[in-house]
């Protein structure tokens, strides 16, 4: 520990979270580097104006710890709040933490020795840490790389992981590069908007360390109005750079390692000396030895559109054949168990796909699908954007994927574009291409519709056609009964 004893600039901002303060104030004054007499504190709490008593329980504390400035001021959102409390900053570092998060004891020493040690590292942050509500750790891993230039263009947390906020530190220098007239107008997306500006000289390093963690909990902003971060995302898309072919290269380059990252709990969910929390009795159990387990990766499954629907229906009637059957998609995490769902992470709501979502994460999945076939040696299925003209997906699987619903149809309009052409006449010849390869790899087949019946003909097993369920038609509002079309959900051949 270097003997040049430095200042911890410390900003909480906060309105009616008292059942959530006190964990988090505490968590900065009684930092070991502070015990040990390494280093100073200021410690900045800025109140909106609560009325639930938060500003008792602070004035209680300040009284026992001096190194609190407390003000209570109305503020136009969190960000105004914070610009207020960045501003008023002294010390060498600074970071921001929010109510309901909380420091490891170690952490500032941490990051002091980080930044004495590294003179050339101005930024940090740690590794991902997820708190429940009783503020016990139950997911951890390893951020992979923030790419500055992916920052700007605001790709974690739409694209890639977010930036874990309770775990960022930087010299105070860096308040120089904030913005603090638009960071005050933010209402959801200062956090994004604060790296965006740093980003634009310098790099973000990940701690290979535990400095915080997020707690997930009803009076978080991001969720509290809309259930999502959809929200907290669109406000910054109109400050973040547009992306050009170099971002997405990188995107699609590091997506590989930041999805094994991300998933490794799942990855390790059948390590039999393996003991993890549980979500559904939330409780610490050991992993059970021999659960029959089906992994499923879905390309969408928001639940908002036919094919959507159909693969949560689908994955909800295979389920009675498997002890859990775990769904991996880009928004959801879930997990059903005998037709229920007993856990349904959201990770993020999208409305409309964009090209990520419609061409990337297919070819994601199919790496995953390998990984669990591979290691886990447990059985694996691909669930929807299933075009049966796709060969190259059929072609990538491994062998006994149980696929479905697969979807498709023979275009019998005129030609009169280069997509008509080729619905007309490129179609049908894929078509015929993944039946061969499907006969040669795949036992499990569910078609959605059976426009396909003729390509399904050449099958040389059992198969299951016209797979349908209910549809809302979300623009009319109505519904097509399940009696318009024939219903399969016998699944005999699982």
């Amino acid at each position: 520990m270097s003997l040049n004893i430095k200042k911890f600039s410390i900003v909480t901002v906060c309105k009616n979270s008292k059942d959530l303060l006190e964990e988090t104030i505490l968590s900065v004054i009684n930092q070991t580097i502070f015990k040990k007499k390494l280093a100073t504190l200021e410690y900045i709490v800025i109140d909106g104006n609560s009325s639930d008593g938060s500003d008792n329980l602070i004035l209680d504390l300040k009284k026992k710890y001096p190194q609190i400035s407390y003000y209570i001021e109305n503020d136009n959102s969190l960000f105004d709040g914070l610009s207020k409390g960045l501003k008023k900053c002294t010390g060498d570092y600074v970071a921001y933490i929010n109510a309901g998060d909380f420091y490891n004891k170690t952490c500032f020493e941490i990051v002091d020795n980080v930044f004495n040690s590294n003179t050339d590292v101005n930024w940090i942050t740690g590794n991902k840490i997820v708190y429940n509500n009783k503020s016990e750790i139950i997911d951890i891993f390893v951020p992979f790389q923030y790419r500055s230039r992916l920052i700007q263009a605001g790709v974690y947390g739409k694209y890639l992981p977010f930036i874990q906020q309770e775990s960022v530190f930087w010299k105070i220098h860096l308040n120089k590069e904030i913005d603090f007239d638009q960071l005050k107008k933010l209402k959801r997306c200062g956090d994004l908007f604060i790296w965006k500006c740093f980003s634009k000289k310098f790099q973000l390093y990940n701690v290979n360390s535990y400095l915080s963690g997020f707690k997930y909990h009803e009076n978080q902003l991001s969720f509290r109005e809309t259930g999502t971060t959809s929200e907290y995302i669109n406000e910054f898309s109109f400050l973040a750079n547009k992306l050009n072919i170099l971002d997405i290269f990188f995107i699609i380059k590091d997506s590989f390692f930041w999805l094994f990252l991300k998933y490794q709990s799942f990855f390790f969910l059948n390590n039999n000396v393996l003991i993890t929390f549980n979500k559904f009795d939330n409780n610490w159990n050991k992993v059970k030895k021999k659960i029959n387990i089906l992994y499923c990766w879905l390309c969408d499954s928001r639940d908002k559109d036919g094919e959507s629907k159909l693969s949560i229906k689908f994955c909800s009637e295979i389920s009675t054949y498997y002890d859990l059957v775990i769904i991996i998609s880009p928004f959801n995490k879930i997990v059903i168990k005998n037709k229920l769902i007993v856990s349904n992470v959201l990770k993020r709501k999208i409305v409309n796909l964009n090209f990520y979502y419609k061409y990337i994460t297919p070819f994601l999945g199919i790496l995953f699908v390998w990984y669990i076939y591979l290691f886990k040696r447990k059985k694996v299925a691909y669930i929807n954007f299933l075009p049966l003209w796709n060969s190259l997906i059929f072609l990538l699987l491994p062998n006994k994927t149980i696929l479905g619903p697969i979807t498709g149809y023979d275009y019998k309009g005129k030609i009169f574009s280069f997509e008509t052409f080729f619905r007309k006449k490129i179609v049908p010849t894929l078509m015929f291409i993944s039946i061969k390869i499907i006969n040669s790899k795949f036992n499990n087949i569910y078609f959605s519709t059976i426009n396909l019946i003729k390509y399904s003909k050449n099958l040389s097993f059992n198969f299951k056609n016209n797979y349908s369920s209910v549809f809302i038609d979300i623009n009319k509002n109505n519904l097509e009964s399940e009696k318009d079309k024939k219903i399969d959900f016998e699944l005999k051949c699982i």
